[in-house]
């Protein structure tokens, strides 16, 4: 065991000897240690975030992750925080939006041609379809993704307009699914002359119609995108037994469309509180922070919150020392200048 650690120390000196008498090895090895300094802690601090953020909710019995956090390990502040509520108001596909308050415009998500039965001559609302097709956005996703992603964010319904939601929404999610028209549909429903599987699927709309208007769609409703996103996925889930397993996405594609397009003006008027918006930095948020400590300048954006956080940068910026004054002596040693 002796002979193996004198083997070694013998061979690192020889390395160390070797990279100190060659000039350009010295300046690449310190390079290389300067750029691994920032990188580990860019890591240390995109693990302290997560591992803060790691919460569990429970909501009706079921635990939820990652929907309500008491607080992060960092604060974002300035452009940085500018930036992190522009891309939720992307990821929502709000079309407009004035101070903290956004009005919401979610007609383009019907995947199933009913917009452009409504609207065949209306250029805009064809090319919002257009738009969020190539883009790859389905309610499925909104909902399953979207809303997930962003669940502490609260909303309110400042006006509601009752279009006889409850009766509608069976009639247009069966129109879809079943491809004929409004008035075809009612008819059938009214005289019962679905088969027996799309009768019961056409029973269990009119129940989660009523859900939802006692829920979400009444005047000064609030509530978070989580619950939001609970309710629908739970709602969606009852069909699951009637419908064959290849027609699933396609169902909840037209289900969460319908629900979303009447939560849309005019008939809803929205409006998300983004002073609740989680501050999530990013990796690269993190490489920004730890690349500014590395060069002693630390950055007014990105604050430490918790005890944790303060001890790393602190700890980083002890080091940071040392290392810009080894690599101000290898500059100068590789110039000739000391």
């Amino acid at each position: 065991m002796m002979q193996k650690l004198t083997l070694f120390i013998a061979t690192l000196k020889i390395i160390l000897n070797a990279i100190i008498n060659n000039k350009i090895l010295l300046l690449g090895t310190t390079l290389v240690l300067y750029g691994s300094f920032i990188l580990i802690f860019t890591f240390i601090y995109y693990f302290i975030q997560s591992y803060q953020m790691a919460n569990i909710t429970y909501y009706k019995g079921k635990a939820l992750q990652g929907f309500t956090i008491p607080m992060p390990a960092f604060m974002l502040v300035g452009d940085i925080r500018q930036r992190l509520e522009i891309k939720a108001k992307n990821d929502l596909l709000l079309s407009s939006f004035a101070g903290d308050s956004t009005n919401i415009h979610w007609q383009s998500l019907n995947q199933d041609r009913s917009l452009q039965r409504q609207f065949p001559k209306d250029a805009k609302h064809w090319d919002d379809f257009k738009d969020n097709f190539v883009r790859g956005v389905t309610p499925t996703k909104l909902v399953e993704g979207t809303f997930a992603k962003y669940g502490v964010m609260q909303f309110k319904i400042d006006f509601y307009r009752d279009n006889i939601f409850t009766s509608l929404f069976p009639i247009h999610v069966m129109s879809e699914y079943l491809e004929k028209s409004p008035p075809e549909v009612e008819k059938q429903i009214r005289n019962q002359s679905l088969n027996p599987v799309d009768n019961q699927i056409a029973q269990k709309l009119f129940e989660s119609a009523t859900i939802f208007r006692n829920h979400f769609l009444k005047e000064n409703a609030e509530g978070k995108l989580f619950e939001l996103n609970f309710t629908l996925k739970g709602e969606v889930e009852k069909y699951f037994s009637l419908i064959s397993e290849s027609k699933r996405a396609r169902f909840k594609n037209i289900f969460y469309g319908a629900v979303l397009n009447v939560m849309a003006p005019p008939s809803t008027v929205m409006k998300f509180n983004f002073d609740e918006l989680v501050e999530n930095p990013s990796l690269m948020d993190f490489f920004y922070l730890s690349s500014m400590i590395a060069t002693n300048n630390t950055p007014a954006d990105i604050l430490p919150l918790t005890n944790g956080a303060r001890f790393v940068v602190w700890f980083q910026i002890i080091l940071s020392y040392f290392l810009l004054a080894l690599l101000v002596a290898v500059f100068l040693k590789f110039f000739n200048l000391s």
